[in-house]
């Protein structure tokens, strides 16, 4: 696979996605719940994520909307890839509600 090849950076995608996901889920999503450890159920925890790089970002809105690898544009389809495209930009949801019925 050459370095500058479309496969390439298909690879390199996938990969910053993995671990991107990998990190999020060991920062504070698996604390919580009923786990085998036999320790008592405790509710999940809020993550907050600040990703000021706009191909991470990307991947992961992309890679949330239509569970494809893609560092492009996000283009949301239908309500609730619009609903869910609001909650990860942090934005009311209702306000998104009220937007898709005029």
């Amino acid at each position: 696979m050459k370095r500058d090849s479309h496969e390439a950076r298909r690879f390199s995608d996938a990969y910053a996605l993995t671990e991107l996901v990998q990190w999020l889920f060991r920062s504070a999503i698996r604390v919580g719940g009923v786990n085998n450890a036999g320790r008592d159920y405790q509710p999940r925890r809020r993550v907050t994520l600040y990703m000021p790089s706009q191909r991470m970002r990307n991947l992961l809105q992309n890679w949330l909307l239509s569970g494809q690898v893609n560092s492009g544009p996000v283009y949301a389809k239908g309500p609730r890839q619009v609903e869910l495209l609001a909650r990860l930009e942090g934005r009311q949801v209702a306000a998104v509600a009220k937007c898709r019925l005029t």
